[in-house]
């Protein structure tokens, strides 16, 4: 009784957010058991053609699969489409998270990642991961190369090496900032999520959603922010935490990499083409990854791109110039329009749900 006044969250109330991202976009949702007594979340769209590898596109961290609405109208009228929920996200199941250290926390996604491929017979997939989804899509492409025709990297968290002066950046730091940089360093150190602190703060965990959801996207696009409120919310406030845990395990403070991928993506089979792709004023830096294809230059095909006007959650912040960008890297060159009907987003009112983000990167 207490959570359900605290906590105005439920499973049910996650289901209801998604719905309503999803009106019009035409993606049909699903749940496959993956062993474990385990479901992995997933939705579909576009028509199947057993010529073509399908687009899977994995969300980040505090997201999950319908943070793609946007994109799926336009993204489905030209290639078969895939969104799945990490294992422990969104309406995937959210088992106590218990793994430790890099390499357990990796194939803890990936193991399930892979049932659900293997279960829903997709043989081959162009595999599309923003920010955390990005990191765990190269893991994914270095335990199963066969099966990944194309790997797109939209702002991945975790490419550089934590640089040496970055301690003397901090403490150059006005006393003010530096004192709350460190609190927060603590508090990622010692596992704490941003849902645990959603959840802590109840109510005013929900406002502090819906004001970051109607603040960092833009004032009469397409984005139903109300509705993208509410799904960042119930994503972190619906259960207690479990994929969200791996943020501590993968990640150091300020999401330096404990196994950063310039170390890693060169590694990656030669046939797998791998695409950067940044938004313009990205917090992720585009340069690292221009890093990267300098070391492969010679063995890989790497290209490294960024969207104008575009911030982390590019696909959200230009979803036009996204898609585009996304057709054309898959060899979609003169793609057909996304219906009139599934431009936009629509708001509706949530239905009566009775109550019983982790906040996203910027």
């Amino acid at each position: 009784m207490v959570r359900s006044w605290w906590v105005q969250s439920s499973l049910l109330h996650l289901e209801e957010a998604e719905r309503r991202l999803l009106l019009k976009t035409g993606m049909r949702a699903f749940d496959t058991e993956v062993g474990d007594d385990l479901t992995v979340h997933a939705l579909e769209g576009g028509s199947r053609d057993a010529s073509k590898p399908p687009l899977v596109l994995c969300h980040g961290y505090g997201q999950g699969a319908a943070a793609f609405a946007l994109n799926f109208p336009h993204l489905t009228a030209n290639l078969h489409v895939y969104a799945k929920d990490w294992m422990g996200y969104g309406q995937s199941s959210r088992p106590k998270f218990t793994p430790k250290g890099v390499d357990a926390t990796e194939e803890h996604f990936i193991k399930y990642m892979e049932r659900w491929r293997d279960a829903n017979k997709v043989q081959r997939m162009i595999l599309c991961g923003h920010s955390l989804g990005g990191y765990l899509s190269v893991a994914y492409a270095e335990r199963y190369p066969e099966r990944v025709a194309k790997l797109i990297l939209v702002s991945p968290v975790g490419v550089p090496h934590r640089p040496e002066e970055f301690t003397n950046h901090l403490a150059q730091q006005p006393w003010g900032r530096r004192t709350l940089l460190n609190s927060a360093a603590f508090l990622w150190s010692r596992g704490v999520t941003p849902g645990d602190l959603v959840r802590g703060l109840g109510p005013i965990g929900r406002r502090l959603m819906d004001g970051y959801a109607q603040r960092r996207f833009k004032d009469g696009g397409e984005l139903d922010r109300t509705a993208f409120g509410e799904y960042l919310y119930h994503n972190a406030a619906a259960t207690a935490g479990s994929g969200e845990r791996a943020l501590s395990e993968l990640l150091l403070p300020y999401a330096w990499a404990k196994s950063p991928l310039h170390d890693r993506i060169p590694k990656l089979s030669r046939t797998i083409p791998i695409h950067f792709v940044y938004g313009e004023v990205d917090w992720m830096d585009h340069r690292h990854a221009l890093k990267v294809r300098e070391q492969m230059v010679a063995t890989h095909t790497v290209t490294v791109e960024t969207i104008a006007g575009a911030g982390h959650q590019v696909f959200i912040d230009e979803p036009s110039a996204f898609n585009d960008a996304i057709l054309r890297l898959c060899d979609v060159h003169d793609p057909i329009p996304a219906p009139i009907s599934a431009t936009a987003v629509e708001a509706v009112p949530a239905s009566n749900v009775q109550p019983q983000a982790a906040t996203t990167m910027q």
